[in-house]
């Protein structure tokens, strides 16, 4: 079931009018905007959020401006206080980092700190990878592009 109400609904129409994903938003909708109500005892048209703005947010995820996590640290803001998703996003520095050379740095830096996780990867051990990105984001303070990471990690990784 996707929605429960009328109102969830005519949400739902609004922000795939606006752009946004038809999954994403969905997804949205009965996880992150459902979680936030619930925790906060509101209802939808008690918060600051539009169909548009929520598919604001959406169209930064789907073009990989706004990872998920960045989103989820924005998403209250927005709820709470409306806007534009991008203008918080950039006024709480959770700007996503996809710059290669930036990106680059820390994952030379994880590698060069964790030698036994090259080892590792080079034996096949497939969780070596997933460790490996998990110091580059914490690093990145959750902000480098994960695509991204992953991408440049492997490379750097067949490269040694």
């Amino acid at each position: 079931v996707l929605t429960l109400t009328k109102e969830m609904s005519d949400f739902f129409e609004g922000a795939i009018d606006h752009g946004a994903d038809v999954k994403l938003t969905s997804n949205w909708l009965m996880g992150g905007v459902n979680e936030y109500l619930n925790k906060n005892q509101v209802e939808l048209k008690d918060t600051q959020l539009t169909p548009e703005n929520l598919a604001g947010m959406i169209k930064l995820i789907e073009d990989g401006t706004m990872s998920s996590k960045i989103a989820k640290k924005v998403f209250p803001e927005l709820a709470e206080h409306g806007g534009d998703a991008k203008q918080i996003m950039e006024d709480k520095g959770l700007v996503q980092i996809s710059d290669e050379a930036t990106l680059l740095k820390f994952v030379t830096d994880a590698l060069d700190n964790n030698p036994q996780s090259i080892e590792d990867y080079k034996n096949g051990k497939g969780k070596a990878m997933g460790f490996l990105v998990g110091q580059i984001m914490k690093a990145s303070k959750g902000q480098a592009n994960p695509q991204k990471v992953n991408s440049l990690l492997k490379q750097e990784l067949d490269n040694r």
